[in-house]
């Protein structure tokens, strides 16, 4: 067999900007940074046996760290605060993955994750999977489990009017079956999935003021994603990306439940262009009125880009969000905003990419 081994050491440090401004008399404002230092590493090992069996495992660390979490206020009152404790949690998991056929078209997977938190505890994830190959068709069977620990900010935020933190929140496990279809000819690809997701100790956000997260037992999600790509001329590409949701977690949703994306893009060998059509549905948006949410309705955005490639080494670009300057409301971060928060406009950005 043919081992492989791979090793990574790094860090990384993060820079959040916490504001806030009253819109009520006397001004009262909030402005500082979190800072937050990462160090960790991953271990992999991965082989390949002569019977093309592949299996690998691997073992991570990470100590995500706030080191600085000082914020002001201005205005009405003036003093330094905290926003979250300055301290660390550690971040262990083992995992191993095996692959092998069943027949020369049905291969399958075993999967294993034990992911471990120094703050809330450990959790063992099952991984499982069966694939059918016959001609241009690939047919998926799929079951995964997840494990999310809550956030910082979801746990520890502290002193915010608008969100704080809950100490008490439980890590959230999802349990996730897929169907999935592909067909491949020469110059198309399709797709379709078809998945349910059943959530334990769903974390959700609250509508008071100010927001906290808590757990609300059980939840299930599910849906379909439909994808067609087609390329042509070796220069033009359109690819229709649709997803429906028919079984929502919660009635009251910020989130819509039917996405449609459109896209056609053009590239040569000096430049490339993209024009693309994203579509979202009505958003339900829970909040302090007598009816408990407000239906923001749905909504089309038209992005376009441009990309010139000056030489080996550097881009130039151009995008365009909201080519066509459509007004719109989404939902808001405090249940006290009843009237929801407009998009941004036409915007444009110009820039390079260099590399060295």
């Amino acid at each position: 067999q043919m081992l492989d081994f791979e090793g990574r050491l790094y860090t990384h440090h993060k820079k959040a900007n916490v504001q806030f401004a009253s819109i009520n008399t006397p001004l009262l404002g909030i402005d500082g940074d979190v800072d937050e230092d990462e160090k960790g590493f991953q271990l992999l090992l991965k082989a390949t046996t002569e019977e093309d069996a592949r299996w690998l495992t691997g073992f991570e660390f990470r100590q995500p760290k706030l080191v600085d979490t000082t914020t002001h206020s201005f205005g009405s009152l003036e003093q330094h605060f905290l926003t979250a404790p300055e301290n660390h949690r550690n971040i262990r998991a083992l995992f191993g993955q095996y692959q092998d056929k069943v027949l020369q078209n049905i291969n399958y997977t075993l999967g294993l994750r034990i992911d471990d938190y120094s703050d809330f505890g450990s959790h063992v994830s099952l991984r499982l999977g069966l694939i059918y190959q016959h001609a241009e068709h690939t047919f998926k069977l799929l079951y995964g489990e997840a494990f999310r620990a809550p956030t910082r900010a979801e746990a520890n935020l502290l002193n915010n009017p608008v969100f704080t933190g809950n100490p008490e929140l439980e890590p959230e496990i999802a349990k996730t079956v897929e169907l999935i279809w592909l067909h491949q000819q020469q110059e198309q690809l399709w797709s379709a999935t078809l998945y349910s997701t059943d959530i334990t100790e769903a974390i959700n956000e609250t509508t008071t003021t100010p927001r906290t997260r808590i757990n609300e037992g059980r939840e299930t999600i599910a849906g379909v994603e439909i994808d067609w790509q087609l390329e042509w001329d070796h220069h033009w590409k359109i690819r229709n990306a649709f997803t429906h949701i028919f079984d929502e977690a919660r009635e009251i949703n910020s989130e819509s439940s039917t996405l449609l994306t459109t896209s056609i893009s053009f590239l040569t060998d000096k430049h490339s262009s993209n024009l693309t059509m994203n579509y979202q549905s009505d958003k339900k948006d829970a909040n302090t009125t007598v009816r408990g949410f407000n239906v923001y309705g749905g909504r089309s955005i038209l992005d376009a880009s441009f990309t010139y490639f000056a030489s080996r080494d550097l881009d130039l670009y151009t995008k365009i969000k909201n080519l066509t300057d459509k007004r719109h409301v989404t939902p808001a971060d405090r249940a006290s905003n009843t009237a929801g928060v407009p998009i941004k406009g036409r915007t444009l950005e110009v820039g390079m990419h260099w590399r060295y």
